[in-house]
């Protein structure tokens, strides 16, 4: 009900911001989680550098832990182009990663082979979705990004 409302006052991404921002909590992450029936998934706010702009860009990501480390899906739910988000690490690596209202700064490393399929699997387990993400992107491969603390 809370989300649906949101989305039709038409303000549901600036709410969402603010509460991950200041919060830690994520409104869009509680709504997916119960419609998909998998439990809560941590949402961070990921600020990169814009790749033609130089302007900082945030978005909320559901985000995995690998020991001291953060791991992103560049999933776009599954479209056939990547998140803009991804390019701009791509070109510029060193980001801002807001965690439970933490910011921490981090540096950006796309992650392939056995350890991008080993990082996939814990996500995957985690947002079973993921699998059916990877299936509606085909032929694009959903980027794996590890962040690590600078």
């Amino acid at each position: 009900m809370l989300f649906n409302l949101l989305t039709r006052l038409n303000i549901l991404r600036p709410v969402e911001s603010a509460l991950v921002r200041f919060l830690g909590l994520s409104v869009v992450s509680w709504h997916i989680s119960r419609q998909s029936g998998v439990p809560y998934v941590p949402t961070a706010m990921l600020t990169t550098v814009g790749r033609t702009s130089g302007d900082l860009r945030s978005v909320p990501l559901f985000f995995f832990r690998d020991g001291r480390d953060f791991v992103l899906i560049g999933s776009k739910g599954g479209a056939p182009a990547h998140p803009a988000w991804y390019p701009n690490l791509v070109d510029n690596p060193q980001a801002w990663l807001r965690v439970n209202t933490r910011r921490i700064p981090v540096i950006a490393e796309v992650v392939e082979g056995e350890e991008r399929d080993r990082l996939w699997a814990i996500a995957a387990a985690a947002y079973p979705p993921y699998t059916e993400y990877q299936e509606r992107a085909n032929p694009r491969q959903i980027p794996v990004v590890r962040l690590r603390r600078r």
